[in-house]
């Protein structure tokens, strides 16, 4: 994990939380949802991996010129 999002961000997208930290979040979460969804009957899962998704995407994006001042 910590490799791939290397190769997304530049930098880490929030200010002392390093690459290996949001690795280990990540798996954290996505581990986390997996035994959710095999443990509880109706749970959502395109819903909450589409939350997780857009997540991911929004720590990703570049701020415009006008979040920049």
């Amino acid at each position: 994990m910590f490799n791939h999002l290397k190769r997304m961000w530049t930098q880490s997208p929030i200010k002392g939380i390093s690459f290996e930290t949001w690795g280990v979040l990540f798996n954290a979460m996505i581990d986390g949802l997996a035994i959710q969804a095999l443990l509880i009957k109706d749970f959502p899962v395109e819903k909450v991996y589409d939350g997780l998704e857009q997540l991911v995407k929004s720590l990703t994006r570049q701020p415009t010129q006008e979040e920049i001042k």
